[in-house]
């Protein structure tokens, strides 16, 4: 059965089918052939964003916790579209100025080499022009050395940001949104409580969760 669906992925290129026993977390296990295989990215299925429930239990907040590479979070759909490579044209990356959220926006970038359009969020909490005048400018910086084929910036006022990028990813028509993530800690439970796990709760797109600058850095081909 995993033979017959890898076969959309083997028109990119090298498509290896690997089934392991485990005994212990699915996250762990994935995590490690992820080390195992040199991955730049997990991509794991996950539940209705209307359905917050699936959350707890899933396989996929085990990998989004426990993976050391970014992770991709693609929402189920009833229609059984998931099946079909999806065509990604446009992407939104999300960035707060911090290192993890300029690494979304370098993956945005890189993703968008095959001829995608991306727009860069970034949101304030309270409107100040001159504030929002030196980060415009800082984003510009920002993705200037980018080749994707359009890219636009985008500030937005408000203190709800899970919402306002995903409504912003609505309006722009996104195939993809990427965020940075929290990171990982031992003596913290990674994205309780932020604005990515809120996100990848909300959006029914899906997510690229980049979970270190060094995975951004990894440089992952176009059709990754």
């Amino acid at each position: 059965e995993l033979e017959s669906a890898a076969e959309v992925l083997r028109a990119a290129g090298e498509t290896e089918v690997i089934v392991e026993s485990n005994v212990g977390r699915i996250g762990d296990a994935l995590g490690g052939i992820a080390g195992r295989v040199q991955a730049d990215l997990i991509v794991v299925g996950r539940g209705h964003a209307e359905e917050r429930q699936w959350w707890e239990g899933s396989t996929s907040r085990d990998v989004v916790r426990r993976a050391a590479v970014s992770v991709v979070c693609v929402p189920d759909r009833d229609d059984g579209t998931n099946i079909a490579p999806p065509e990604v044209r446009r992407i939104l990356a999300a960035t707060d100025l911090s290192r993890r959220g300029n690494a979304a926006v370098a993956w945005a970038l890189v993703l968008a080499r095959g001829g995608a359009e991306v727009r860069v969020v970034h949101v304030m909490e309270k409107e100040d022009a001159v504030e929002a005048d030196r980060r415009r400018e800082r984003l510009d910086q920002l993705v200037r050395s980018g080749s994707a084929a359009g890219v636009s910036v985008e500030i937005v006022t408000g203190d709800e940001p899970a919402r306002i990028i995903s409504a912003e990813a609505e309006r722009f028509g996104a195939d993809m949104i990427c965020i940075g993530s929290r990171g990982r800690s031992g003596l913290t439970r990674m994205l309780f409580g932020s604005v990515s796990q809120e996100l990848l709760l909300r959006s029914e797109r899906p997510v690229l969760l980049v979970q270190s600058p060094a995975a951004a850095r990894a440089k992952p081909s176009a059709g990754a």
